[in-house]
């Protein structure tokens, strides 16, 4: 049984494939302000009738350390998300492999093989939420650049325009100006 957990800015959800691969029910939950590990673990606990996975994958948002599994700064998340090792602390609470993945690839690569873009060459897969992700899959493997191909932070209206700061660092991007937190802020 695989654990599979999905991070987001307001919300959390677990679910955990069945036997011949089938998902279970999807638990969700508030995305707390504190005491992260401890959230997962509980959503782990609960989708696995408190057995221990085989494996446990990870929707993550952006920005993350793809190597070390870890969450760095991801806009709209409390302050205890930052630079959280998720592999190293589930693994730990588990004993299983953990697998983490940016959110916006994973939804763009199960677009790819079960949606819309099945039987299409190269998909790009846009999401708009607590911030804007882009997953880009060709020949039905995700493409993983430096950045992620971070199509929230193209910039649509520079600094020298005026464009509105980006927790990035940037002016204008456009993360700063349609995501979900720029929606509500507007």
């Amino acid at each position: 049984m695989i654990a599979l957990l999905d991070i987001g800015g307001t919300k959390l959800a677990a679910a955990a494939t069945l036997p011949g691969g089938t998902l279970g029910p999807v638990v969700r939950v508030p995305t707390p302000a504190t005491d992260p590990m401890r959230a997962l673990s509980d959503l782990v606990r609960d989708v696995t009738d408190d057995r221990r996975p085989d494996a446990i994958g990870i929707s993550a948002p952006g920005p993350f350390d793809r190597q070390h599994g870890a969450l760095l700064n991801p806009p709209g998340m409390p302050r205890a998300w930052h630079h959280l090792d998720l592999t190293a602390g589930l693994t730990g609470r588990f004993g299983c492999p953990v697998v983490v993945e940016n959110d916006a690839n994973c939804a763009g690569l199960a677009e790819a093989r079960l949606g819309a873009g099945r039987g299409v060459r190269t998909v790009v897969y846009f999401t708009v939420s607590t911030g804007i992700g882009t997953g880009v899959v060709r020949d039905g493997a995700i493409v993983r650049t430096r950045q992620d191909t971070e199509g929230g932070h193209q910039v649509l209206w520079p600094a020298w325009l005026d464009g509105p700061p980006c927790h990035c660092g940037g002016h204008g991007c456009l993360e700063t100006l349609a995501s979900g937190l720029a929606i509500q802020r507007r």
